[in-house]
């Protein structure tokens, strides 16, 4: 089950800046963002940066979010989460991993202990997250989708829209 999770989320991840990032409009090119937000994450990789960084992908197949917490002791947490959807063949699933323990590694990346649960199936593991200036992407995966910045106050509402009562 676990690498249908990691296959699923290796599809397409969209990666998300600092929590003052609006969202970006899909016709857009990141490469056009000249905000310092992605300045700011840029900043990640040269030496850990405090604050929240927010990410963000949708495709026919999934709906996920990603936060990251950069701490002033050098803890690097986080919390990818969403939804794997087929409709035409009737499957949905909920995800949601915690990313703990995370280390600055070679070059761009950070290695997180991992706890999934999807489907009802426990998991644990460990991801291995590449962080850019663009974005972040799966490390594990050669054609893993880039993570864009996205609002972190409108993350979770995006991936999981309130019930109307």
């Amino acid at each position: 089950m676990r690498a249908v999770v990691i296959a699923v989320l290796g599809l397409g991840l969209v990666a998300c800046g600092p929590s003052d990032v609006t969202e970006i409009d899909p016709e857009s090119d990141a490469t056009e963002l000249a905000s310092d937000s992605v300045n700011e994450a840029a900043d990640i990789v040269d030496g850990p940066m405090l604050g929240s960084y927010c990410y963000r992908f949708e495709d026919e197949s999934v709906t996920e979010g990603l936060e990251i917490e950069v701490y002033e002791s050098g803890a690097v947490d986080g919390y990818h989460f969403g939804t794997i959807h087929d409709e035409e063949a009737g499957y949905f699933a909920a995800f949601e991993t915690q990313l703990t323990e995370g280390v600055f590694g070679d070059g761009n990346t950070v290695t997180f202990q991992t706890y999934t649960e999807v489907d009802g199936d426990t998991q644990t593991g460990e991801d291995l997250w590449e962080l850019t200036a663009d974005g972040a992407s799966l490390a594990l995966f050669d054609q893993s989708a880039t993570l864009l910045p996205f609002s972190c106050s409108d993350l979770i509402n995006s991936i999981w829209p309130p019930m109307e009562e």
